[in-house]
């Protein structure tokens, strides 16, 4: 070995290399590492190869275990991580679902649609069967789905081609109930007295929106302003006088 170590020195310029000449001393120190080591070959040839490189098979099976301790983290973290994702996917299809959910408004306004189409089947498709319509210029309600076919027929006969009801303004957000303006025109022209309110309630039966309750009230032909009030007035002097059984 020393001489190897010898030999792989770099030789400088000019200098030649001097072999030392063997002696008797320097035998026996040739002699002494020999022999130590053939014995240190000796001693790592009867080691187990486990023993001879413990240390390093150690570092490494805990390497090992180290990384598969860490993927089994990453692969419960990616399982959290996609139940969580599900159920925030569950959750907005869910909100979704409520958000599409129809509105008083929108049923009233397919209504609308159908009545301007000429649609009896399309209009009274949108109420219940047992839908309560009342015109504030007609005395008695009309109820039933059929019933209300029938009265809806004849207005629009009576009405003449070309005439539509257009919705000026209409209340949102709530399923069961809306309020309606409303005014009519003939080719695209307002025709005069001919605005309006309606109040219509809804109801949900077998998972469709139907129209239960409508309340119309039309712009009067009349309009006899102040002169109104005191036809009030006395109209509610004379109820007074009147027994309590007459209505």
């Amino acid at each position: 070995m020393a001489a190897a170590a010898a030999i792989s020195l770099p030789l400088q310029p000019g200098l030649v290399p001097r072999v030392a000449r063997p002696t008797r001393s320097n035998c026996s120190a040739s002699a002494a590492i020999a022999a130590t080591s053939s014995s240190a070959a000796a001693v790592l040839l009867t080691v187990p190869p486990r023993a001879a490189g413990g240390a390093r098979g150690e570092t490494t099976m805990r390497a090992r275990a180290g990384q598969r301790r860490a993927r089994n983290r990453a692969a419960v973290r990616a399982t959290v991580w996609d139940a969580e994702k599900r159920g925030e996917g569950e959750a907005g299809a869910g909100e979704g679902r409520e958000q599409q959910r129809e509105e008083a408004w929108q049923v009233a306004a397919r209504m609308y649609s159908a009545v301007n189409a000429r649609d009896v089947a399309g209009a009274v498709a949108c109420v219940g069967e047992r839908c309560e319509y009342h015109d504030m210029i007609y005395r008695d309600a009309i109820r039933g789905r059929q019933a209300i076919a029938q009265h809806l027929s004849r207005v629009l006969r009576a009405m003449p081609p070309g005439v539509a009801f257009v919705i000026d303004d209409v209340s949102k957000g709530d399923e069961h109930a809306c309020g309606v303006m409303w005014h009519a025109e003939l080719d695209g022209r307002p025709l005069p007295l001919s605005r309006g309110c309606s109040f219509i309630r809804c109801q949900r039966k077998d998972g469709a929106l139907l129209i239960t309750f409508v309340r119309d009230i039309p712009e009067p032909t009349m309009k006899p302003g102040s002169a109104a009030l005191h036809l009030l007035s006395w109209a509610v002097q004379l109820l007074k006088l009147l027994p309590a059984s007459i209505n």
